[in-house]
């Protein structure tokens, strides 16, 4: 039988580790930070270039438009401290992911430099498809005269 005192012992070391590993914990967008860095590593993006979008998108209040409230944040925050692909919802934390990420590149100049990887990729502004006129990344725009069929 475990006494009243014991019990209060392990309760209060209990709530001491809960705080300090919410403290150890990283935020939203830290998370959202790392998620857009790993999805685009293989591209030269740099850290400010993340964290205007991070700051815009926070300022327009994006993360509601995009449907991601407290709880998918902290579907967000567990899966990606996690990431292990055999957990269960893994698919929701990755359509998640897709839902981020997505903006981003879109958000910058990417494909208007012809999906040229060797060049830095900088932000432009939070992509909104009736001010800009043509983001489709397989328009004939974005090629220089060549068929954009034959790019894939």
């Amino acid at each position: 039988m475990i006494k009243r005192r014991r019990f209060l012992k392990i309760l209060g070391l209990a709530g001491i580790a809960s705080v300090i590993g919410l403290g150890l914990t990283p935020g939203f967008e830290e998370m959202v930070h790392r998620l857009i860095k790993n999805a685009y590593r293989n591209l030269s993006v740099d850290d400010e270039e993340i964290v205007k979008f991070i700051d815009e998108a926070h300022r327009i209040n994006l993360w509601e438009w995009l449907n991601i409230g407290p709880r998918e944040k902290m579907v967000i925050i567990v899966f990606g401290l996690l990431n292990n692909p055999y957990l269960p919802y893994y698919r929701v934390y990755h359509r998640l992911v897709v839902r981020i990420t997505n903006p981003f590149i879109l958000s910058t100049d990417f494909f208007r430099n012809g999906m040229d990887t060797s060049q830095p990729v900088r932000y432009l502004g939070i992509y909104n498809p009736y001010a800009m006129p043509c983001a489709n990344p397989f328009s004939a725009l974005y090629y220089d005269g060549k068929d954009a069929a034959s790019m894939l």
